[in-house]
């Protein structure tokens, strides 16, 4: 089951949370920003014990998780240290300009942590988790081999936020090392609509053409991910140009 949320009000860009159903318990993928939303869709997490995991602790990915009680919640072990450090910070700073509400959230932390890898069991189902350092530090993906999905939170996206420009090597080096696995086929991304692997060689080609620090143009995708692309290429360029000096 798939739920999207706009990130503020009357806005038209979507943030995707997944919820799937295995015979020994429930996965749910994200947690979107707002508990209500969380609490009524929980509905339908018919089958105990109830896991959350956070593809990375961005705000709009991890705020709704009390709004219901999980029997886990399971991210990065670099996600648990952004509890305490940049996301408050950021809570604040979107609230104040966009939802006074969100100030009394409360934000809850991974309850498990994990660095490289780690495979959760849900009967009929298990996923692979898998870091996936890139956009953040503490982005992962999930592999479900039997039903044959990739969970990718941000780390794939119509296109590539980045970050830190220091990254882009070794997220273009997991994404090809990815691409290598034949035991998915449909991919489930943070924002947009569920897609096939022809996202992941689009990410790849960009990705790569970034990576050369030159400017390319792109087809147009909207205005949040035109202001992407030249954040992408001016934070490119800058990191060229400091480490050519």
């Amino acid at each position: 089951m798939k739920s999207s949320m706009p990130l503020f009000p009357k806005d038209s860009f979507l943030v995707n949370n997944y919820v799937l159903t295995g015979t020994e318990g429930t996965l749910v993928w994200d947690t979107l920003l707002d508990p209500r939303a969380i609490s009524e869709q929980s509905t339908a997490y018919t089958h105990q014990p109830v896991t959350a995991v956070y593809s990375h602790a961005d705000w709009d990915h991890c705020l709704g998780t009390d709004g219901f009680q999980f029997t886990e919640v399971i991210a990065h072990k670099d996600a648990f240290e952004r509890f305490s450090t940049d996301l408050p910070l950021e809570i604040r700073k979107v609230g104040r300009k966009q939802a006074p509400e969100w100030i009394t959230l409360r934000p809850v932390p991974p309850t498990i942590t994990f660095t490289c890898k780690m495979k959760l069991e849900f009967g009929s189902f298990h996923i692979e988790l898998i870091s996936l350092g890139g956009h953040t530090s503490d982005s992962i993906v999930g592999i479900v081999p039997d039903f044959k999905l990739l969970l990718a939170g941000d780390a794939l996206e119509t296109i590539p936020v980045v970050n830190d420009a220091a990254s882009v090597k070794g997220w273009l080096q997991a994404l090809e090392k990815l691409s290598q696995r034949s035991d998915f086929e449909q991919i489930l991304p943070g924002h947009g609509n569920p897609t096939d692997r022809a996202l992941l060689y689009q990410n790849i080609d960009y990705l790569s053409k970034l990576s050369k620090g030159d400017s390319f143009e792109i087809e147009d995708k909207g205005p949040f991910y035109r202001k992407t692309h030249r954040d992408n290429l001016q934070r490119m360029r800058n990191f060229h140009e400091q480490n050519n000096q």
